[in-house]
């Protein structure tokens, strides 16, 4: 929860009023562009309200803002399906979402590096806490990933493709897979090691070493 209330003070910056969708005069108003409207409208409202809360209630604000965007993709998901529907509106809509998905991940990036340094430096009885930090740092970003990735899938479908940045995003996925890749090799040596040292262990090193077994298997 705290990860996400950081989060989404970032990425409420990017205005949602300024994709309030704005009925043609040759497109029907149907029930899923009047439900589009109205999320727009209801995302501005708690992106303004989120500038002005604090505590808890900045908890349930912010979580109020991610559910809401949730359910404006799956309208979205319905208007793409919609041959009659207006693609320029949806293009402009899909745009946002592309705008919202970047930010968060540099920010969830740059959340990442600093967790992973809190980590390193925290002492033996705070890298659980530390550990469970960065997990589900790494954890939004794959999220948002795959979010990207279904902007960009929105986007040849409204005609308009992005290969460029389609790319982009299956490169950034390779080097995170390959990251990930290392990371499991390294951890499992660690355990290894630890496991053979675990059995002559006593005293203060024998708990230094169960904590250090407990965060390799994590």
């Amino acid at each position: 929860m705290r990860l996400l209330v950081l989060m989404l003070i970032f990425v409420s910056t990017l205005s949602f009023a300024d994709t309030k969708p704005q009925p043609t005069n040759t497109q029907p108003i149907n029930v899923e562009y009047q439900q589009l409207q109205k999320l727009n409208a209801e995302l501005s409202i708690l992106a303004k309200e989120a500038t002005s809360t604090t505590g808890s209630s900045l908890d349930v604000v912010r979580l109020q803002l991610l559910n809401k965007n949730k359910e404006l993709r799956q309208t979205l998901t319905d208007l793409i399906d919609d041959k009659q529907a207006d693609k320029k509106l949806l293009l402009k809509q899909v745009e946002q979402q592309i705008k919202f998905a970047t930010e968060a991940e540099k920010f969830l990036q740059t959340k990442v590096e600093r967790d992973q340094k809190d980590l390193d430096k925290a002492k033996d009885t705070d890298k659980l806490v530390a550990l469970k930090a960065l997990t589900e740092s790494r954890d939004f970003i794959i999220l948002v990933l795959n979010d990207e990735w279904e902007n960009y899938q929105w986007m040849e479908r409204l005609g308009k493709p992005q290969p460029n940045s389609v790319k982009a995003l299956k490169k950034n996925i390779e080097h995170r897979l390959d990251f990930m890749s290392a990371s499991l090799t390294f951890g499992s040596q660690a355990l290894e090691l630890n496991d053979k040292q675990i059995k002559s262990a006593t005293g203060e090193e024998l708990k230094a070493l169960q904590v250090t077994q407990i965060l390799s298997q994590r």
